[in-house]
């Protein structure tokens, strides 16, 4: 069963049955709030004390590991990392990860690794669809077994993955949510600021990326961050509130 056994999807299961994003009762919703607050603070102090300017990259969790635009992607956040800027994500698969696998392997001379890595983690290309997993008791689903089965997979080569990387990881951010916890959090990223609630995640990547913010491959919630980064720049009436 592999990761649906690690406290991270122990807490997923909670949420799921406590309402998702829309949570069922005021003490949960209490509870929550104080969760997410808390990683906001820590989040501040964190972005406080690294003082690097934060470059966003944004973009879908479909990406498939042998696609052209992963490889990209990671090339870029390794080029990126070398100049000394922070990079953040949402913290799921796809975009996401490439960003954190490219500043993972920025500290080495040459490409050599970074495509090393890039072949291993290619032999899972996707994960799979883990949509519905529980029954009403929250057992997880029969026929979602082989899903969960593929899952330890996507994850068991990204570790290989992570494996020929320095032991000491680059710094990089993920800012992932628990509305997404069914997938396994990708292991690239030295920090993660897991919140409750994805609007609160979103807002946290968009107003935090002061440097910047690139987009790669995505859907609807891809859409809906390049227009919150539109209004964002849109109601800035000087230059410097941008990289405040």
């Amino acid at each position: 069963m592999g990761y649906t056994l690690s406290q991270d999807f122990a807490i997923y299961r909670e949420f799921v049955a406590n309402g998702g994003p829309l949570p069922a009762s005021l003490a949960v919703r209490a509870a929550q709030a104080e969760h997410d607050a808390a990683i906001a603070d820590a989040l501040r102090i964190f972005l406080k004390t690294v003082q690097r300017p934060l470059v966003g990259i944004i973009g879908g969790h479909g990406l498939p590991r042998n696609h052209a635009a992963y490889k990209a992607i990671a090339y870029l956040a390794r080029d990126l990392a070398r100049e000394q800027f922070l990079l953040v994500t949402g913290g799921g698969p796809g975009v996401m990860e490439a960003a954190h696998l490219g500043v993972a392997f920025s500290s080495s001379k040459d490409t050599g690794p970074l495509d090393e890595a890039i072949g291993v983690i290619s032999a899972v290309p996707t994960a799979p669809s883990l949509d519905e997993l529980f029954e009403k008791d929250w057992t997880i689903k029969k026929d979602k077994l082989d899903a969960i089965a593929q899952a330890r997979e996507w994850l068991k080569v990204a570790l290989e993955a992570r494996a020929k990387a320095p032991a000491i990881l680059p710094v990089s951010l993920a800012i992932p949510t628990w509305l997404y916890g069914a997938e396994p959090t990708m292991p690239f990223a030295t920090h993660y600021a897991k919140y409750f609630q994805n609007s609160l995640r979103e807002e946290a990547l968009i107003n935090n990326s002061r440097a910047g913010i690139i987009y790669g491959r995505g859907g609807g919630g891809t859409m809906r961050e390049i227009f919150q980064d539109v209004e964002r720049n849109y109601y800035v009436k000087k230059l410097d509130e941008l990289t405040r």
